[in-house]
């Protein structure tokens, strides 16, 4: 689950120094600015977070029960600057980091309706067991790291919501196994969603993502063979879409690829077989 907070930075640079002390709670504290959304990575007492954030040009102090009003707040800031930018097609790289900051908020609001929901359908308990028992099966199967191209935990707590939801009264161990069964045997041309996409100039369609794609992979490099180009360019069709609820709606499998997918899929065949 991800946690929208408001942090000042003599905090982050306090416990940067606590951490070069052997016996400071925090250990690792690194940050990753340079991938879709960024990260900040730590150990805490032997647990590892990584937090994605959003840095806001003003930071005005409020009260906890006003956080989701907040971001709710500057989602919308953030998509009316994209879509400046995006208008203007100029500062590619400021539009790529705006909408990176819209993939972050994004999952937070995904997560808050998660919750919403899970709690409206009385399977708390049941939701928190399946997601703790696959992330870690999936750990222990090396398809946990959406870096790297595998599943991250957004869409696996999107991939057990949709079980649930379909079998609400069965057993924990059914579900384990209708989760396998689902999605190895998903038709991956069409996406895991859990409501109908909005109509909006930030809404989440195939097209958008393919053009994204196509950026990403195609156009900074001008010397690619001919064999190299078809081969990034196979890469630019959404390969294994789960898309976050809310808007607007993104896809938390975005990094996984041809290869990585076919590595999923075999992974969740035998762990069916297995149950």
């Amino acid at each position: 689950m991800e946690f929208k907070i408001y942090v000042e930075l003599p905090f982050i640079f306090d416990q940067k120094n606590n951490a070069e002390n052997s016996e400071a709670p925090i250990h690792q504290l690194r940050k990753t600015i340079h991938t879709r959304i960024k990260i900040i990575e730590f150990i805490l007492f032997k647990i590892k977070f990584d937090i994605s954030f959003v840095i806001l040009d003003d930071i005005i102090p409020i009260k906890l029960n006003k956080l989701i009003q907040q971001n709710n707040f500057e989602i919308e800031k953030i998509i009316e600057k994209l879509e400046e930018l995006q208008n203007l097609e100029i500062n590619d790289n400021k539009t790529k980091e705006k909408h990176g900051e819209i993939l972050t908020l994004a999952s937070y609001n995904s997560n808050k309706i998660i919750k919403n929901i899970i709690d409206k359908s009385g399977n708390l308990n049941k939701f928190i067991f399946l997601t703790k028992t696959l992330k870690l099966w999936a750990k222990n199967h090396y398809i946990y790291n959406s870096q790297f191209g595998f599943l991250n935990g957004a869409a696996f707590n999107l991939l057990v919501l949709k079980i649930v939801l379909l079998y609400l009264d069965s057993s924990q161990i059914y579900l384990l196994k209708k989760f396998f069964e689902t999605f190895s045997e998903w038709d991956w041309k069409f996406p895991v969603k859990l409501e109908e996409l909005s109509q909006k100039s930030q809404s989440w369609n195939e097209e958008s993502e393919i053009n994204f794609r196509k950026n990403q992979y195609l156009s900074k490099y001008i010397n690619y063979s001919n064999e190299e180009r078809i081969r990034l360019e196979k890469h630019t069709n959404p390969i294994m879409v789960v898309l976050t609820l809310g808007y607007p709606e993104q896809n938390c499998s975005y990094n996984v690829n041809y290869s990585t997918r076919k590595i999923i899929l075999k992974e969740f065949e035998n762990g069916y077989l297995f149950l």
